[in-house]
């Protein structure tokens, strides 16, 4: 009969290994809770603040200077009370929470090094919760602000471009109007329409282009145009067009209203 035993050195790392993962997930629990919660507080209840993203506070100074100054002000210097603010919430952040951090890593290093028994609540843990918390607490609540950063700017982005396709279809149905218009005063010896839009057919270049695909039909004395976006098939615009080349009617696709 195999009976299979642990060696006092395997029972002490699953040991420590236990331990580690037991602070790690006190540290991002209360990571994502504690900061903001703590700093909140302090601000309703002193008029010095803290905050867990200065880097944030700053930002919004400089874009105020930047408005200020484009409309003719002089920017505002910030209260002593903010510089204050700004100056220990950076030191709390970027240097009194790595240093405990790293401190508390470090002693526990030198502890299991050192073959000491595991204890959880020791100063070391200590340092790394604390340090962890502060760290972590601005990450993890970092993520979802970026994930809508992302798509915030993705649809801004996507906007734009559909903002541009629309008016560059503007301006190629405006360059086909004047083509109508030209047709129609020409006379049949220069390839006109001698006063007539009968038999005008769209140039090859203008039938399909880098923006959208263009028909047109003659309808008695007005010519109907459809454009269909080659970006976004779903996008459409219609439009009539009278003898004198201006447009009397627009329609538009859902998708680009």
């Amino acid at each position: 009969m195999n009976q299979t035993t642990e060696t006092p050195t395997t029972t002490k790392t699953k040991l420590g290994k236990s331990h580690t993962m037991i602070l790690w997930i006190i540290i991002i629990v209360c990571g994502g809770i504690l900061p903001s919660l703590v700093f909140r507080t302090y601000h309703a209840m002193h008029d010095f603040f803290l905050t867990p993203f200065p880097w944030v506070i700053e930002g919004g100074i400089t874009i105020n200077h930047a408005l200020q100054m484009v409309s003719g002000k002089i920017p505002e210097a910030p209260t002593l009370t903010l510089q204050l603010s700004f100056l220990v919430s950076v030191v709390i952040m970027l240097v009194i929470a790595p240093t405990l951090f790293l401190f508390g890593v470090r002693q526990r290093a030198i502890e299991r090094n050192s073959g000491k028994e595991f204890h959880i609540f020791r100063w070391s843990s200590a340092y790394l919760v604390l340090g962890g918390i502060v760290i972590i607490g601005p990450m993890t609540q970092s993520i979802p602000i970026s994930i809508i950063q992302l798509q915030v700017s993705s649809s801004l982005r996507e906007g734009q471009a559909k903002v541009e396709n629309k008016d560059n279809i503007f301006y190629e149905m405006n360059t086909i109007a004047l083509r109508l218009y030209e047709y129609r005063v020409l006379p049949k010896e220069y390839g006109g329409g001698n006063g007539s839009m009968a038999g005008f057919t769209l140039p090859k270049e203008l039938s399909t282009t880098r923006e959208a695909q263009y028909t047109v039909e003659i309808q008695d004395s007005l010519v109907a145009v459809k454009a269909t976006s080659v970006k976004y098939p779903q996008g459409i615009i219609t439009a009539r067009i009278n003898t004198k080349g201006k447009f009397l009617e627009w329609k538009y696709s859902e998708f680009f209203e």
